[in-house]
């Protein structure tokens, strides 16, 4: 009966209940970006998309972050080398033994890396701008190597370890999007098979890597 009265006397004084007071706006702590980097050894571009969510505690004033990536990288190359051939045994121990010649062949090698890490990040506030991150990574990669020389090709497939380490400056645009830029480490062991060691073999992909990196996120 009461719900319709907008004021009430406390103290001989009117007071207004009209007003009522609104609930805090929810901050939403889910994030997502796409970066373009280019590895250094492997001469090659890198890209990658992440899902994430910023963490509600704070680390000694640093804010707090956890993301899943998805990369992707495929340098291929085509390279000569040169080897020399196990020499056939001749029919008799008397017989001389000519010395192989080194033959020089030409291979192609192709490598594509899909690396997924689940990773931590820290950051915080330079200035009303501008912010410092860092973190790491760890989960696995999806390899595929393959080589072939005339019509002789061999691949090979494998899932192996991966790790990253990263650290970086970030841009804030406005309250939903951020540009940031830096660098970062990888490693993953090397994968098994003759197309590998081929791919390796021509400086075309290594087991660790430096790559620049940058970068655009949307904070829901």
């Amino acid at each position: 009966m009461f719900g319709a009265m907008t004021s009430i006397v406390v103290a001989g004084e009117v007071v207004d209940t009209s007003k009522e007071v609104l609930p805090a706006a929810y901050d939403n702590p889910y994030f997502m970006g796409a970066t373009f980097g280019y590895l250094d050894k492997m001469d090659t571009e890198f890209y990658s998309i992440h899902f994430g969510k910023d963490l509600s505690r704070k680390l000694c004033n640093w804010e707090q972050a956890i993301y899943l990536e998805l990369g992707y990288a495929a340098p291929d190359d085509s390279s000569s080398f040169t080897y020399t051939p196990t020499p056939t045994p001749p029919p008799t121990s008397q017989l001389p033994t000519d010395e192989p010649s080194p033959v020089t062949v030409k291979v192609d090698v192709d490598f594509e890396m899909i690396p997924l890490t689940l990773n931590y990040k820290l950051e915080r506030q330079l200035s009303n701008r501008f912010n410092v991150y860092l973190g790491a990574g760890v989960g696995a990669a999806f390899t595929d190597s393959e080589a072939s020389s005339g019509s002789s090709k061999v691949s090979n497939s494998d899932t192996v370890f991966f790790a990253q380490a990263f650290a970086g400056l970030l841009y804030n645009i406005n309250p939903k999007w951020e540009l940031y830029g830096g660098a970062r480490y990888i490693y993953l062991d090397e994968p098994g098979g003759e197309a590998w060691d081929a791919v390796e073999s021509a400086g075309v992909a290594s087991n660790d890597d430096w790559l620049v990196e940058l970068g655009l996120r949307y904070n829901f």
